[in-house]
């Protein structure tokens, strides 16, 4: 990895705690953007169900792979939190 930019300056030392920091920050992000959109697809499936009198809820596998996805986003926001840290 370079130690200097483009332009000769050098560049700041990337430590693991960064790294597990930038990548919690973006597994929250990710969860931040998908969180509504989950509940935007439970509402409409809620709605369709109530349109059409139906005894059960289906979601479509749309919802269940965005469900999914945000349970695996929170698992490894959990097991990464306080990661790289001697505490």
């Amino acid at each position: 990895m370079a130690t200097v930019d483009a332009g000769g300056e050098p560049l700041e030392e990337i430590t693991q705690e960064d790294v597990i920091a930038d990548m919690l920050r973006q597994l929250k992000k990710a969860v931040g953007a998908l969180r509504p959109v989950a509940d935007m697809m439970r509402g409409e499936a809620m709605m369709n169900a109530a349109k059409h009198l139906a005894d059960e809820l289906l979601p479509n596998p749309l919802a269940a792979k965005v469900s999914t996805t945000l349970q695996d986003l929170e698992r490894s926001i959990q097991r990464y939190e306080g990661a790289g840290t001697d505490g």
